[in-house]
């Protein structure tokens, strides 16, 4: 259960590296195509939403995740 949990993570992390990477490399890309700076702006607030929402479900549920291993332990360690 802990090797899973443990990849998993890494998985999520993994996602969250390339959502960042795609958000900041879509923006660059797009930001050459847009005239009006109202859009420009509007194409950053999204810009930032997508990074920063990748970022915090990667690690929220890096910190349940690790506080459900924290609990496994505890139970177990009840059990013995």
């Amino acid at each position: 259960m802990r090797a899973f949990l443990a990849l998993f993570r890494f998985f999520l992390w993994g996602i969250c590296l390339a959502a960042i990477i795609t958000s900041v490399l879509a923006y660059f890309q797009e930001l050459k195509f847009q005239t009006d700076s109202a859009a420009k702006t509007a194409f950053a607030v999204q810009a930032l939403v997508w990074i920063f929402s990748s970022y915090f479900v990667a690690r929220t549920f890096d910190l349940s995740t690790k506080s459900l291993e924290e609990l496994c332990a505890r139970l177990r360690r009840r059990r013995m």
